[in-house]
């Protein structure tokens, strides 16, 4: 949390920063909103291309649309801030600003505050929207509940409590406290409408544990075995709490990730209580030999903004019965081969370069 004055008011910014490694990305999609400020922070010893700074900002206009961005390069003691600044911000209206900064001296800090206030102040004037005396008072019963989810019925109830009868008002203010990353709730998204108000942190810390675990990714090649869930979700430091000590709460992070098609049961496990999941964003990146692919249908998918890493992970998951199978699953961090009934095939893979996806299909 960060107060800042604007408008002769106090406004509380909630600060969360997010890694920008590929294998986090697919977590993204729980904070892209309309309703923020992004600071997009880059190396200045590093070029353009090597920041991926064109990236990140078709990826902040396709999820959080036209919200306002600063360009912020880090380590400007080192190396000069040096981009090509007209041309970026025809190509992209929504960047506000370039600021360097150096963490190592304090340079350029106090500017950049100045700028996220001025921003905050001059063009986002929903911040200043009025807003229920009552929605706040319920805004904050939910920030001091110390539990890490609660159900939407639990919500509802406590709305009600505090006055707020409407189910349209009910609705309108989980989507404000989702927006202002006070909770997650996805009740818009059809795969979650029955999900729970739970706490940000809770979610993305375990998620982060699950795909930044070395293990996983080596020697397990993308599968969590259960057995292994407790190693994976421990404290990685004595300051840190136990937050996911048992089973009921490491599957509830799984079954989360799941549902936002980050992970799935793995078939010889899903019949039990606690099984074994498959991460395809930690499946190896080398691609499997699939043998020859002649005489068969062509088709390509051409993304003419982004096309974001996780894609085709996130498509193994929801094509996941139809995965080919014999003598064993065939698929990779960017690829996947698919079986029909009738013993049709098809190759599914992505160039994430060319930001292209190419379908192949065999058969009769």
């Amino acid at each position: 949390d960060w107060q800042i004055e604007a408008k002769q008011e106090n406004i509380k910014l909630r600060v969360w920063d997010f890694g920008g490694q590929e294998i986090m990305h697919a977590t993204h999609q729980f904070f892209l909103t309309e309703r923020s400020l992004y600071l997009l922070v880059i190396n200045t010893r590093e070029d353009e291309r090597a920041n991926k700074i064109e990236y990140w900002l078709k990826l902040i206009e396709t999820l959080g649309q036209q919200a306002p961005v600063i360009i912020v390069g880090n380590k400007v003691d080192d190396h000069p801030l040096d981009l090509d600044e007209r041309g970026l911000q025809n190509k992209y209206p929504n960047i506000k600003a370039f600021i360097g900064t150096s963490c190592l001296k304090g340079l350029g800090i106090a500017e950049l505050k100045k700028q996220i206030t001025e921003i905050i102040a001059e063009q986002m004037p929903h911040v200043f929207d009025p807003i229920p005396v009552r929605w706040l008072t319920l805004k904050d019963q939910l920030e001091q509940d110390d539990r890490d989810y609660i159900s939407y019925g639990e919500y509802e109830q406590k709305c009600i409590a505090a006055g707020i009868t409407r189910t349209s008002s009910r609705h309108t203010l989980v989507r404000l406290l989702h927006e202002l990353g006070i909770i997650l709730n996805f009740s818009d998204d059809r795969r979650l409408k029955d999900t729970n108000v739970l706490n940000p942190e809770w979610v993305t810390s375990g998620a982060y544990k699950v795909i930044n675990d070395n293990l996983l990714m080596t020697k397990h090649k993308g599968v969590l075995y259960w057995h292994d869930s407790a190693r994976v979700f421990q404290p990685k430091s004595r300051q840190e709490q136990n937050c996911y000590a048992t089973e009921k709460d490491r599957k509830f992070i799984l079954e989360m990730m799941e549902k936002f098609e980050l992970c799935f049961p793995m078939d010889n496990s899903s019949d039990r209580d606690y099984p074994d999941y498959l991460i395809p964003d930690l499946l190896p990146k080398e691609e499997q030999d699939t043998g020859t692919w002649e005489d068969c249908l062509n088709f390509e998918y051409h993304y003419d903004k982004v096309l974001p890493n996780s894609v085709i992970s996130r498509f193994i998951v929801k094509a996941r019965r139809h995965i080919d199978r014999s003598p064993k699953p065939t698929y990779w961090r960017t690829g996947v081969i698919l079986i029909s009934k009738e013993g049709n095939k098809a190759q599914v893979r992505a160039d994430l370069e060319d930001n292209k996806i190419f379908v192949r299909i065999s058969g009769n």
